[in-house]
């Protein structure tokens, strides 16, 4: 829950920060959008050999982390003056680290669970997924009309609205370093 919370208000975020604060048309806007899923895409296809020579949890564990990283980056570095090569790098690396995350992950929560059990964990997996992308866009809302009120993004707003675009990042850092503290600690065995 804590990586889609992270992660899927992120294009909503990048697509209003690309077209109003950099001035970028729809179409460029979406261009740039695309090295996220493109990124995600290329790094999943890579991380199946990885989990056959690692720790498939430190494999998921690591994806996250490495998202984790883009967020905070991105939320430091976000701005008018950014440059959108970096911009295009830090949603490179959230989405690598997304692609590393999710299929080991997923993997790992299958193989957790007996057979019989397959269809509650898959359903669990979907639930967390739909919980997280509600958290996330709500987080955003809340954060947009806390910052913003009602007034729409132009010129004069341009400052609130970056200043809710940094809250938003830090806090989809925050819940993504949740998300890695409690990924670390799966699999182990409580002793008594």
């Amino acid at each position: 829950m804590g990586n889609y919370a992270a992660t899927f208000g992120l294009i909503f975020l990048m697509s209003l920060f690309l077209q109003y604060a950099k001035g970028l048309s729809p179409r460029q806007a979406g261009y740039v959008l695309l090295m996220q899923p493109l990124m995600q895409v290329a790094a999943s296809l890579v991380v199946g050999r990885l989990t056959e020579r690692f720790d498939i949890t430190k494999v998921a564990t690591s994806g996250m982390l490495a998202s984790s990283t883009g967020l905070l980056v991105a939320a430091f570095t976000m701005g008018t003056a950014a440059p959108v090569w970096m911009i295009i790098a830090e949603l490179m690396l959230i989405g690598a680290g997304f692609g590393i995350f999710i299929t080991p992950n997923s993997t790992a929560i299958m193989g957790s669970v007996e057979r019989r059990q397959y269809g509650v964990a898959s359903g669990m997996i979907g639930a967390m997924r739909t919980l997280g992308m509600a958290v996330s866009l709500t987080t955003i809302s809340l954060i947009f009309s806390l910052c913003m009120g009602k007034n729409e993004i132009n010129a004069q707003t341009l400052p609130a609205f970056l200043l809710s675009m940094r809250t938003g990042l830090v806090v989809y850092a925050m819940f993504s370093c949740l998300g890695v503290i409690l990924s670390m600690g799966r699999g182990r065995k409580a002793t008594l």
